[in-house]
């Protein structure tokens, strides 16, 4: 398994209609699991987040990957607007895969993730009517969990015959992060951005006597600031995220290199991965002061919510070459507040109600 990644056609739809056309104005609904009573509800989103969320997701996946693979039995769902994947398709990042036909091991691998899916008698219950109906006259009964039970478990059955790695749709993702799926192989690229995320999390938090607190409203993936950050519109935002893979080569070709050598059974692999990992974290308290008393301080306010860091240790850490100095930037690069507020007036939603409630919704969420 390399650095590539299996992904939603729905996602790109989404992510082209509102490049294309701006945001929508109407809610989604996630499915909400309520394990205690066995049951599930659906809980109302903004759409307008859930699209910013999927287009954050795709631009750090430009910089990350090697290859974005999608289904092409489905990619009319977005070529209505794919010229605003031109760079992408281009160069053969984006890439449709001819997937066979479902066979016996895929059939099995579906059934069985599907079942780990439907973990409330709710959820089998809607599961077992939309079998009936398509097998009564080709019909789905419920569409909408269809389109996320019966999706998610078939790109995750490829995702594991193919061992691959798959990041799904916002919706999609949601019910996969509440349910009790087996462990999928590891994902290199996607541990370093969660691990990535929760020292984030310390940066932006704070002791009260209610305990540690974030300070941080929103909490942006740091590639994807750094993306926006360098467009000057909507349209330059893919275009500047396959620039920027030449900034990031060094750390994307240096994941690949861990990837291989943990799907090799190499130990040096993870060795290797947990001794940058610490010497990161060795920095990081280094510059928040948390191995050395009587530091001098600097109160960072635009863009950092008032957040105290050593200046010697700081400027040690940015200073430093390579990988290292690399994750380090992830870590303290500002929290992406005010890069929240750009993105919504690139789409003309600043003050909106649409951008509100994007807003109001990305403050809920810990993206990586």
């Amino acid at each position: 398994m390399s650095a590539s990644l299996l992904i939603d056609n729905w996602a790109l739809q989404d992510i082209g209609e509102c490049l294309a056309t701006g945001l929508t104005h109407d809610e989604a609904s996630i499915i909400s699991i309520d394990a205690d009573n066995n049951t599930h509800c659906f809980r109302d989103v903004p759409s307008s987040g859930i699209q910013i969320e999927a287009l954050l997701e795709l631009l750090v996946n430009i910089v990350l990957r090697d290859a974005l693979y999608v289904d092409s039995q489905y990619v009319e769902t977005w070529a209505e607007h794919e010229s605003v994947f031109a760079p992408l398709l281009t160069s053969g990042m984006v890439r449709g895969v001819d997937f066979p036909a479902e066979d016996d091991a895929l059939a099995q691998t579906r059934k069985q993730t599907l079942k780990r899916l439907c973990i409330t008698e709710s959820l089998k219950q809607e599961q077992r009517k939309n079998e009936q109906s398509w097998s009564a006259d080709n019909r789905i009964a419920s569409p909408y969990i269809s389109a996320v039970l019966w999706g998610a478990a078939g790109m995750l059955a490829r995702s594991q015959l193919y061992e691959t790695p798959y990041s799904g749709h916002p919706l999609r993702k949601r019910i996969i992060e509440q349910t009790l799926l087996a462990p999928p192989p590891r994902d290199i690229v996607a541990e370093t951005r969660a691990w990535v995320t929760h020292k984030r999390l310390h940066v932006f938090e704070t002791s009260s006597t209610l305990g540690a607190e974030r300070k941080a409203s929103v909490l942006l993936p740091p590639i994807a600031i750094d993306i926006i950050n360098e467009a000057s519109d909507i349209s330059q935002l893919i275009p500047v995220a396959y620039q920027m893979r030449d900034e990031y080569a060094p750390l994307r070709e240096w994941l690949i290199q861990i990837q291989l050598a943990i799907d090799n059974d190499d130990p040096h692999g993870s060795t290797k991965y947990k001794r940058i990992l610490n010497a990161v974290s060795r920095d990081l308290d280094r510059a928040l002061g948390k191995t050395e008393a009587g530091k001098i301080s600097l109160q960072i306010g635009v863009g950092w919510p008032g957040i105290s860091i050593d200046i010697g240790s700081l400027d040690r850490v940015m200073s430093r070459f390579g990988v290292r100095a690399m994750i380090n930037k992830l870590i303290i690069t500002s929290s992406g507040e005010s890069i929240a507020k750009k993105l919504l007036n690139m789409f003309d939603e600043s003050g909106t109600e649409t951008g509100i409630a994007a807003l109001a919704y990305l403050r809920s969420q810990q993206l990586t």
